[in-house]
């Protein structure tokens, strides 16, 4: 039908000229793109029940475009489609009383919406359903509905139900676990580029969780994940060419991806960059280059750093000895349990070093670190005690 015709009959109160002249205003075929004129057609034909025209002036309402955004009219016209079965209008009727906009939150109303689309075939409101029940949020908590949605989006392709999925399959977060089927649907997702699969699966390909350990194809999707961006793939890249595990042994490769996970705020990576600016392993010693990294692992409560930062200040190498702050490094670490600096802050107050001399602080100190089978520690309080 030419635009003439259709023009016509839409002037004629025909309801189905009236959605066609529509949607060519609204996608600038044949005549000028203009929204106005299109909300006004699609109007005209949604008040004679056209049922894709409800739809569609539901979504200008819903973005403002051609008319005032109205959010709570959006919700009306959202609801008339979807009264008739639109599944699309089903869908978006869902994320409007799922997320209140324009409308009071009712998620058990939005279960029912998303229930009926996905029943129709669509996959993200199979998707959200199966969150709603998984997390039981307004609605009963119900891990196998929500396991029964996740597989209906994930058999299509949807990402993120295909991770999801996999992660109660793996963690057996009421169901039987089945790290197998975890690994199958990590690989899917990992192969379309969902990052946090793709380190999953290099995870149970390393320690051969529900699948045949692989350290080969590990590395492969550790290198994946870590060029897409994730810190802990990075921090354990560089573990793995410092250990030469799966990988030809090179320091300077696992400093680089240390660098990469510290930068971005790992603080076990921060903690093994400065050991390799201690050693020189992969970059040339720098003391205080160590300093720095060890101090943003310390300001991040990790205690190896700590303990370490009292080191590189007390033994004063490459940076200014300052005894009264290795002193408070070896306390704070020590009241954490840490054997080493438990028996440093033991021999400093024996010694006097950094503060006052205290033979029964040194001696608490000893016996602490003693305790957890640390030999010189022990040496050390019986020559206290003998002295």
């Amino acid at each position: 039908m030419q635009l003439a015709e259709i023009t016509d009959a839409a002037n004629k109160g025909v309801a189905k000229a009236q959605y066609e002249l529509a949607e060519m205003l609204a996608l600038g075929q044949v005549v000028e793109r203009d929204f106005e004129k299109a909300a006004l057609w699609y109007e005209k034909a949604a008040r004679q029940g056209h049922v894709d025209a409800q739809f569609k002036l539901g979504q200008l309402c819903f973005h403002g475009r051609g008319v005032a955004q109205n959010l709570k009219q959006a919700a009306l016209w959202f609801d008339c489609a979807a009264e008739e079965g639109h599944c699309e209008a089903l869908y978006q009727a869902g994320l409007i009383l799922e997320n209140g906009a324009g409308v009071e939150v009712d998620p058990i109303r939005a279960a029912q919406m998303y229930a009926k689309a996905a029943e129709m075939g669509h996959h993200d409101a199979a998707f959200n359903l199966a969150l709603l029940c998984h997390q039981g949020r307004g609605v009963q908590q119900d891990i196998n509905k929500a396991v029964f949605y996740y597989g209906q989006a994930a058999d299509n392709g949807h990402l993120q139900a295909q991770f999801n999925l996999a992660l109660i399959y793996h963690q057996g977060a009421g169901i039987p676990r089945d790290p197998m089927r975890a690994a199958a649907l990590y690989k899917q997702a990992a192969e379309a580029g969902f990052v946090t699969a793709q380190f999953n699966l290099a995870l149970m390909l390393h320690q051969g969780d529900g699948v045949t350990p692989n350290i080969g194809d590990a590395y492969n999707w550790y290198r994946t994940s870590a060029e897409n961006g994730h810190i802990t793939a990075q921090f354990i890249l560089g573990r793995m060419y410092a250990n030469g595990e799966g990988v030809g042994l090179d320091h300077r490769e696992s400093c680089r991806w240390l660098q990469r996970a510290a930068e971005q705020g790992h603080m076990k990576a921060q903690y093994e960059l400065a050991i390799k600016y201690v050693r020189g392993e992969g970059v040339a010693k720098n003391s205080m280059l160590a300093a720095g990294w060890l101090g943003k692992a310390a300001d991040q409560g990790y205690m190896k750093a700590i303990y370490s930062l009292g080191q590189l200040f007390r033994q004063g190498e490459g940076v200014d000895r300052n005894l009264p702050f290795a002193l408070e490094c070896f306390q704070k670490a020590a009241e954490d349990g840490h054997v080493e600096a438990q028996f440093c802050l033991g021999q400093m107050y024996q010694n006097g070093e950094g503060g006052l001399k205290s033979l029964e602080e040194a001696a608490k100190w000893y016996a602490k670190a003693a305790k957890q089978g640390h030999n010189r520690a022990l040496l050390s309080l019986s020559d206290l005690h003998d002295g």
